[in-house]
């Protein structure tokens, strides 16, 4: 057996105790865990014993209302789970508790044996021996592995969730979904609710040198407060006296429930009842967009007409017609770290209703998993990872500003861009129909008889369409791309000016369709006459071929694409010409 590792037992009982003991009165407190205060009041520094403090405050901010790190796990039906941590050995003894009272199999795994000297409870009353992992079998890897910290290199193949992703999915799920869910359902609300998730800068493929340093936080102060004012220059703001306001922190008050921004105004900074200030609101509108979020939401170390919600509402207006929109967007943040306690409340509060749309901002952490079980019941939009586009090289400048998580009024310009686009694209703005009219809807579509003039597919054909004299188009499954499909393309780049490849969009292959089409346009980013685009819901879709989807199930069936033809001879080709 190795070295027990060395921390005050009297110390770990008090965190511990403060585990099962806490309860909703105190989240608030708890979810600044970022700022863990011990008993004295002495701000803890992150060395590792301090760090496993932290990680057991952030198991209390789950307990505080019911939650815990195995909620996913516990939503798939999974019954067994295997912990690692490399140190924070006090973290995995309290987990396998935690587990255990679930009635889960949990086993945990370190880089070396130890035994636990636990707890301050009854339920176990032994203590509890952590194994080394060198000592797991290879069937045992297949069983799902939560890491707390960097994996070893043992796990490489098996089936890894961090304990970063769970945490975030649990608190999403106990402080915000579920109980949003519960109030729509109970109300029959036909609100549209959108997750819409910021990419972090540790996401970013390439990054740059400012952003490198982002990542491994080695950056001044007076490096970062360059920074902010450098991006502002860029869009025309030159009054530094007034941009120094801009880093000037909001403060809320809490009415009830709900926080409310404080009244402020500067010249770039404005907010009025409650409410950071939206530009380019139309003047009457019946519709509202509410925006839940954090201080990224809120538009922090951003001027008023930069922010996501200004945007948007700029978006909105191009699309409808400045004098036709009925959307008024509203910045309803609140500031901090990810709250979501406070967006729960604040949604109760504002209450939208059927004609409104709702916006829920967070961060991608644990967004993977919360898409998994929750695809069915929101709108999800997540920029980065639907299409990589803050990936270096791009041409979008500064995106990041002073940390991590905040925006220079070019990235929150792109964001907000991007946001419109999608929920367009999506269909938010449709009325929402009742099934029968649906179907029709989509039989119309399978009869090639309500194709024409249809404005998606009008903005479809306008978001691919090419400048250049001859174009050549191929529609690929690549599930996955090989080389005889890079073959192909080859072939077919030297009999056109310019080839796009419409990738399968519909989600029905082995692969997920954003693979698939990373896949593709990696295999061809050397070809420069290659354009690589989604298919759509015109091309090879369910709506349009439906047959294609279950050729592995009727192969003694005939299967007629006419219609699918049909629509891309008659409706899309002649516009690409």
């Amino acid at each position: 057996m190795g070295e027990e590792i060395k921390i005050s037992q009297e110390q770990i009982e008090q965190i511990i105790n403060s585990v099962n003991s806490h309860t909703s009165e105190s989240l608030n407190k708890l979810n600044s865990f970022e700022s863990c205060f011990d008993n004295t009041g002495v701000l803890f520094k992150f060395s590792k014993l301090n760090r496993r403090i932290i990680n057991l405050r952030k198991i209390a901010v789950l307990g505080a209302e019911g939650g815990t790190v195995f909620d996913y796990f516990i939503d798939k039906g999974i019954k067994k789970v295997n912990l690692y941590s490399a140190n924070y050995v006090y973290d995995l003894a309290t987990l396998v508790e935690q587990g255990t009272v679930l009635n889960l199999e949990v086993n945990a795994y370190s880089n070396f044996s130890v035994q636990v000297p636990l707890t301050s409870t009854e339920r176990i009353k032994t203590p509890y021996y952590i194994n080394d992992i060198n000592t797991i079998d290879n069937e045992e890897l297949n069983t799902p592995f939560i890491t707390i910290g960097v994996s070893h290199s043992k796990l490489k193949n098996s089936a890894k969730y961090t304990f970063t992703d769970l945490f975030n999915y649990s608190r999403m799920k106990q402080f915000l979904l579920d109980k949003v869910l519960d109030k729509i359902n109970s109300t029959n609300n036909k609100q549209k609710i959108i997750i819409f998730a910021f990419p972090p800068v540790e996401s970013i493929k390439n990054p740059d040198e400012y952003e490198e340093k982002l990542k491994l936080n080695k950056l001044l102060p007076e490096d970062k407060y360059k920074r902010h004012l450098d991006s502002h220059y860029k869009v025309g703001y030159t009054n530094e006296s007034e941009l120094k306001k801009i880093s000037v922190s909001f403060s809320t008050k809490k009415e009830g429930s709900v926080h409310l921004v404080n009244d402020m105004s500067t010249e770039h900074l404005n907010c009025v009842g409650g409410y950071r200030l939206t530009t380019n609101q139309p003047l009457k509108s019946d519709k509202t967009i509410y925006t839940f979020g954090f201080s990224t939401c809120f538009g922090q170390w951003c001027c008023d007409e930069y922010t996501l919600q200004s945007v948007l509402q700029r978006e909105l207006n191009t699309y409808f017609g400045e004098q036709e929109n009925q959307y008024s967007v509203l910045n309803c943040a609140n500031g901090g770290i990810p709250n979501y306690h406070r967006q729960w409340n604040s949604f109760d509060f504002h209450n939208p209703q059927d004609n409104d749309i709702t916006i829920f901002v967070c961060r991608e952490c644990g967004y993977e998993l919360i898409y998994e079980n929750y695809k069915d019941k929101f709108i999800f939009i997540r920029p980065h990872s639907e299409v990589g586009m803050f990936d270096r090289p791009h041409n979008y400048g500064d995106i990041y500003t002073n940390d991590i998580h905040h925006f220079t009024p070019t990235g929150y310009k792109v964001m907000g861009e991007y946001l419109a686009k999608r929920m367009i694209e999506l269909g938010v703005f449709e009325e929402k129909q009742d099934s029968n009219e649906t179907q029709k809807q989509q039989t119309s579509i399978q009869n090639n008889t309500s194709v024409s003039g249809n404005p998606a597919l009008t903005e479809y054909i306008n978001s691919i369409k090419p400048n250049c004299p001859k174009i050549g188009s191929i529609v690929m499954n690549c599930n996955p791309f090989t080389l005889g499909h890079r073959y192909l393309i080859e072939e077919s780049t030297k009999k056109v000016s310019q080839l796009i490849i419409f990738v399968v969009e519909e989600d029905k292959s082995f692969f997920p369709f954003k693979d698939r089409l990373e896949l593709v346009k990696q295999g061809t980013k050397d070809l420069k006459n290659v354009t690589v685009v989604p298919s759509g819901g015109f091309i090879i879709s369910q709506q349009t071929f439906g047959a294609y989807f279950e050729k592995g199930s009727i192969q003694e069936q005939k299967i007629d694409p006419t219609n699918d033809v049909t629509i891309f001879a008659e409706q899309i080709a002649p516009k690409l010409a």
